[in-house]
């Protein structure tokens, strides 16, 4: 019979939000020392009070010095900058008058379905000064600006958005202010030569992506206010080699620190409920791992191809073991599963070909498909009388098993039309079963397929 191995899960795709700017308006600073808090006034004639270059485009648009600022509902948003007479140095001023008016420029524009964000592309961008009077950083306002090394927010930003630095590949330093408390979806995605990042106490919610693909990133220190690491949110940060999630996470979402090859070790805390699909997978130097009584579930292929990762407890929190959720962890050599454990999912030990010994508690009424497959190692099994089905090729593969002893004595069932061990373990192994079972064991597909049937 042949036996093809099914593939269970597939790479998530997390959706990604468009996130709303945040504007407000701040009181008046006339400080003009600190963070290009300059106040400009533009005269009928075009000229300035500091000397700017002034350029008209329409009652609601102007540059100034080449970057252009757009009225909006009483203030001045940055929306852009004139492709031909910019040079690199971008100074946001903090206050503009502008045709008898005075306006506050409070955020730097975002993009949407019909335009850019304001330095969208800018591939010449080298520096930036952001007033204390912005407040939010919008959607793709700075992505792909590949030149662009270091940025200073101010501790008037509240929101960096959506997509806000991703592709940055020049950045290699950013200070994040207290006065932020949300950190957009794929934020600073890209940002490679970025090496460290100190999220403040401020920050409340890491949005999916905010790091992805930042595999110059050594270390990051996490406030002690946020609750939720988003999906991706470090995924694919291969240079990471530790990391501290404080007490306030509850959760650690998909894919949150996926293939993040250097992580050597990990603390989760007892504040975290749940670790959700493919959380650290490939984090092929994880030696170790602890996992708090706190949590309750650990989502399909949440350590999956953890290579190694040696042994790891699982506690009594813990209800359902997703599926793939170790697969591929060939140097795991022990697992304990506790009694609060109900299900195993498919292919959940997959390859973990160092496992020599497996307890499944009696709280386990089923075991999926490709649970244990692959695992050459396992030399003995036994299944408690809590399991009353077996998924197809469970055992496949596991080529070293000798003894299976099985505690039902009513034989788990499992499809007809395919087996839960390998061809070979039907005649070399010695299957164990409850006295006064040997005949309903010898009447039933795949047991009756065992050469050597012993009652116990």
């Amino acid at each position: 019979m042949i036996m093809k191995k099914l593939k269970f899960w597939s790479m998530m795709m997390l959706a990604v939000m468009v996130l709303p700017l945040t504007v407000a308006c701040g009181d008046d600073d006339d400080d003009e020392t600190n963070n290009n808090n300059v106040s400009v006034i533009v005269r009928e004639d075009g000229t300035t009070n500091n000397g700017s270059i002034f350029s008209s485009i329409d009652d609601q648009n102007f540059y100034l010095d080449y970057i252009k600022y757009t009225v909006e509902e009483g203030h001045l948003a940055v929306s852009g900058y004139d492709k031909l007479g910019f040079k690199g140095v971008a100074k946001i001023v903090s206050k503009i008058t502008y045709k008898g008016n005075t306006y506050e420029v409070l955020n730097i524009q975002g993009g949407n379905y019909s335009y850019s964000g304001a330095f969208h592309g800018c591939d010449i961008l080298t520096s930036v000064s952001i007033p204390n009077s912005v407040t939010s950083i919008g959607n793709q306002a700075f992505e792909g600006c590949t030149g662009l090394a270091s940025i200073t927010i101010p501790n008037s930003v509240t929101d960096i958005c959506l997509e806000a630095f991703k592709g940055c590949t020049g950045l290699k330093s950013i200070t994040i202010p207290n006065s932020v408390t949300y950190i957009g979806y794929y934020a600073f995605d890209g940002c490679s030569s970025l090496t460290s990042i100190t999220i403040p106490n401020s920050v409340t919610s890491i949005g999916n992506g905010a790091f992805y693909g930042c595999s110059s990133l050594t270390s990051v220190t996490i406030g002690n206010s946020v609750t939720s690491i988003g999906g991706f949110a470090f995924a694919g940060c291969s240079s990471l080699t530790s990391v501290t999630i404080p007490n306030s996470v509850t959760s650690i979402r998909d894919c949150a620190f996926d293939g993040c090859t250097g992580l050597a070790s990990i603390t989760i805390p007892n504040s975290v409920t749940s670790i959700d699909n493919l959380a650290f997978r490939g984090c092929s130097s994880l030696t170790s791992v602890t996992i708090p009584n706190s949590v309750t579930s650990i989502g399909d292929g949440a350590f999956s191809y953890c290579t190694s990762l040696t042994s790891i407890t699982i506690p009594n929190s813990v209800t359902s073991i997703g599926g793939g959720a170790f697969a591929g962890c060939s140097s795991l050599t022990s697992v304990t599963i506790p009694n609060s454990v109900t299900s195993i999912g498919i292919s959940a030990f997959d390859g973990c070909i160092s496992l020599t010994s497996i307890t499944i508690p009696n709280s386990v009424t089923s075991i999926g498909q490709f649970t244990f497959a692959e695992c050459s190692n396992l030399t003995s099994i036994t299944i408690p009388n809590s399991v009353t089905k077996i998924g197809d090729c469970a055992f496949y593969q596991c080529s070293n098993i000798t003894a299976i002893h099985c505690l039902a004595t009513t034989p788990p069932s499992t499809n007809d039309d395919s087996g839960i061990f390998g061809d070979s373990i039907y005649s070399t192994a010695t299957l164990y079963v409850p006295k006064g079972s040997l005949y309903a064991y010898k009447s039933m597909y795949p047991w009756r397929w065992f050469k050597n049937i012993v009652e116990e």
